[in-house]
């Protein structure tokens, strides 16, 4: 998530939703960006805790939400185009193959939901 978050404030972010599958990290960064009695804790007892607070206390809005791997099969996927060993970061302006049928059915939303509207 830090490496991300460098990311994307140095190419001029100004507000970003961070998706995560998991729960317990999501948890922790939200309650350390939540003030208690009006200050930041900044003083986290993890340095990466730490300083993803500090990254986003800079003039930008973040925004951090827990979403289950199942309902976020195109971050999942992307996540695995790499293998487990290298833990490069892969920045692409380009859809990959893999993900493409993905985001459409992304875009077209949940079968259970297009039949709740009376779609078929």
């Amino acid at each position: 998530m830090l490496i991300g978050l460098q990311v994307a404030r140095s190419s001029g972010v100004g507000r970003i939703l961070v998706q995560s599958d998991c729960s317990h990290a999501t948890k922790l960064l939200i309650d350390a960006l939540q003030p208690s009695h009006g200050v930041l804790q900044q003083d986290h007892e993890l340095p990466l805790v730490r300083a993803i607070v500090f990254l986003c206390q800079e003039d930008w809005q973040v925004n951090f939400q827990w979403i289950p791997r199942e309902q976020n099969m195109v971050a999942d996927c992307l996540a695995k185009l790499t293998s487990p060993s290298q833990f490069n970061l892969l920045v692409s302006n380009v859809i990959p193959a893999q993900a493409r049928p993905l985001l459409d059915r992304d875009r077209e939303g949940p079968p259970y939901l297009l039949h709740s509207r009376g779609v078929t």
